[in-house]
Formats: C-alpha cells, structure tokens, sequence
C-alpha cells in the first residue's frame, strides 16, 4: 500500500511499522495432520481446470472456513499471482471497484484499503480492515471476489498467493494459520492436477472473545419470538454463531418464516463446509450470478445436494419457493453418506433398510433418503404414522435439524 491508505492500515492497527507477513510452508507431521485438516483456508477457486487458446474462464477467491477463534477477524490482505505469460485480465472499464468483498458484515463498517490489479507483474491485491472488534463481525465463508481471464499461451497456468495476511486485534500483521491452494488451469493441454494446500502462517497468539448464543441470539431484533421457542432456541443461536443461518438484512432472524431452496441451500453448504465452486455459466434460468444466492446454490448443485426443475427454457432451480420435508430429507441423506459413516455399523445397517412407520411417503422419490433420518433420529415425523414429505418447513425447525446433523458429523 501507498500514501494515506498505507497509512490508515497501520494507525487502524495501531502500530507504527510497516509489518510484513511472508508466505511459507510449515512442516506437518502426522499427528498433527487432524488439526491441520481443520484448518481455515483462502482458496482460489477456477471456473475451469483445462481451456483452449481463446477460451475465457473466471478464478474467485475465498476465505472459508473462519469460524470460532478466528470469529475476531479486524482485517485481512491478499495478493494473489497468477502467470502473465499464459493468461491475461479480461477487465471491464467501467467496471468500478476491481473485486467486491462480501467478508465483514455490514454492521462492521469495513474499509477498503487496497483493491487493484497489476497485470504487467500479474498480481492482483485486496485489502479491507474493520475498526470495530467483535466476533460476529467476519463471514466464515466470504468471497473477496472474481475475475475473469483469456487463456493466450499453451502450458500450465498457475495461480498462488504472493502474500497473505489475517489481522486480529492486537496482532496486525499477523499471518494466522490456514490452509493455502494453489490451482493449475491447463491450457491446450492434458490436465495437470492441483497439489496439496500449504499450511502457512502461526497460530493465533490468543483466542479472540466470543459471544455466547444468548448474546448471539439478543442480536435479532425479533429475540423475544426466537427466545420463546424452547425447543429451537439454543439451536439457532449455535448456528448464528457458526454463521452457517443468519438474520435477514434487517437484522430479525424470522423463526417462523418458510425456509426458501435458495437459503437452505446456503445453510447446507455452510455446514457441510463445502469447497465453493465457481461457474461463470449459470446451471439454472431463474437464479443469475449477480444473485446472492449464486455461489451456493451452484455449489450445492455441483454437489448434487440440490436439483432443478426442467422447464422448456431450461433447468429452473426455484430459488424463492419454500423447500419441502423430502427435499431437506435428500439433500441432507446424500451428503451425510457421502461423508461416510457417522453411526456405529449396526446403526448404519438399520438406517439402510429403509424400514419407516410412514403410510404417507411409500413409493415417494426420496423414501429412502426419509427413512435413512428418521432411522438416524435426525429426523422425525409430523406425527406417529405421517411424515408429511410435502409440508414445508421453518426456519426454527431447519435450524434444529442442521444442529442435530452439525453435531453428529462433530
């Protein structure tokens, strides 16, 4: 950075020296490998692994997986490389700002210090600081933004990260630990495979503060209706923690609202903790990429969690309409056994047989996928002999649900 805006960076982080966190690869043995796994990344994500001479393609980056400690977050700095020789920027002029970071909430007030593209060195660098400190002000899973580029040259084009910093309050300039991709897109050639993340930077020197879920759940300004849900409360204020199901824009959580596709498909993703995906083709009619839903409904479809409808005009995802008991039922049925085993063997043995007291889901499309829950004790029925695979669900009784999932995968 340069001039006033190097100069905010370092008297917003109260410090007086430029300082400087360097990329490098911490060595990992085996036993530490389960804690390594669980480890936050800053993933850039290729719309395409192999292009031709041509072909343009988009590469977004994200931030996932910062939850709990990391909850603390003031600010973060990334400059990312890519291989000048092979591909080239595609940039709008009037395109305003180069990349549009959707990390800090927006109750944070963030800062945009750094945001500008280099494509003689091909390097684009981002920025953004908060002045304000609390744990429920950085997005576990924020996308700092995307780009599109022409592949120009045969080879293999790489993308990494020149530097990488994540702030926490008192800590400026720190690299906290995190998982670091480096993809490779193909260009008029076999495909080459992506390696391993690094795992770089040092462990956070304490645990930022976090807020309880009663404090999370006063938060929504509708915290007497969620409060008075005993049976849901303690679940959604976990997840609002988790960030995996916030408020609206408002700021209400809206407990008694209809779950729509487009927000269970965000919750299922943020739970599961799926690596996002990035399309710069739409795979659905009525769900476009300026929509907030875009990154997650596409990578709950390319995970095959959530399908669309045909229609004439195309494939339709119908994104504002209340998703149903069975729909729930099946994408969280594939994913859990996806996942593998998350019951002893014979748990697992009886939940395959598909055996329900259900009369009204016999013959049903996703029949398995309800025994599989119910059999699981993940899910139950409306009523001893009715599952009711139709009805619709609220917010409070998803909320539930992905708890009671969220736990068992834990």
């Amino acid at each position: 950075m340069r001039g006033s805006q190097h100069s905010k960076w370092l008297s917003l982080m109260g410090v007086s020296l430029l300082v400087t966190a360097w990329l490098g690869t911490a060595a990992v043995s085996g036993a530490e490998k389960a804690e390594t796994d669980k480890l936050p990344q800053i993933r850039i994500v290729p719309s395409a692994n192999q292009v031709k001479i041509g072909d343009v393609f988009e590469v977004a980056v994200w931030l996932q997986g910062f939850k709990g400690s990391y909850g603390g977050v003031q600010g973060y700095e990334v400059h990312m490389k890519y291989d000048s020789k092979r591909i080239a920027p595609v940039v709008e002029k009037e395109a305003g700002a180069l990349l549009r970071p959707a990390v800090f909430a927006a109750s944070a007030s963030p800062m945009q210090l750094l945001n500008k593209l280099d494509a003689a060195a091909g390097l684009i660098q981002i920025a953004e600081a908060t002045a304000q400190r609390g744990p429920a002000l950085f997005s576990g899973y924020g996308k700092l933004g995307s780009l599109t580029f022409k592949a120009e040259k045969d080879g293999a084009a790489s993308f990494s990260l020149a530097k990488s910093i994540i702030i926490f309050p008192d800590n400026p300039g720190l690299n906290i630990q995190h998982r670091v991709n480096e993809p490779v897109v193909s260009i008029g050639a076999e495909a080459v495979k992506e390696g391993p993340a690094k795992v770089v930077g040092q462990a956070p020197a304490k645990a930022a503060a976090q807020l309880t879920v009663e404090q999370r759940l006063k938060q929504f300004k509708d915290y007497e209706a969620v409060a008075k849900l005993k049976w849901a409360s303690a679940a959604v204020g976990e997840l609002a923690l988790a960030q995996v199901m916030q408020g609206t824009a408002a700021g209400a959580f809206e407990p008694g609202r209809l779950m729509t596709r487009a927000e269970f498909a965000k919750a299922a993703v943020l739970a599961f903790e799926l690596d996002m995906k990035q399309q710069s083709i739409p795979a659905f009619t009525d769900v476009r990429n300026s929509d907030w839903s875009y990154d997650y409904v596409e990578t709950a479809a390319a995970n095959g969690l959530l399908q669309g409808v045909e229609r004439p005009q195309g494939s339709a995802f119908l994104p504002n309409q209340p998703i149903t008991r069975a729909e729930i039922a099946a994408v969280l049925s594939r994913q859990l056994k996806a996942l593998g085993p998350a019951e002893p063997a014979g748990a697992q043995e009886e939940a395959a047989s598909g055996v329900h007291p259900f009369s009204d889901i016999s013959g049903h499309w996703a029949e398995q996928d309800m025994a599989y829950l119910y059999e699981l004790e993940l899910l139950q029925g409306r009523t001893d002999k009715l599952f009711a695979p139709g009805d619709h669900a609220v917010r409070a009784e998803v909320s539930v649900l992905l708890h009671r999932v969220m736990e068992r995968l834990n």
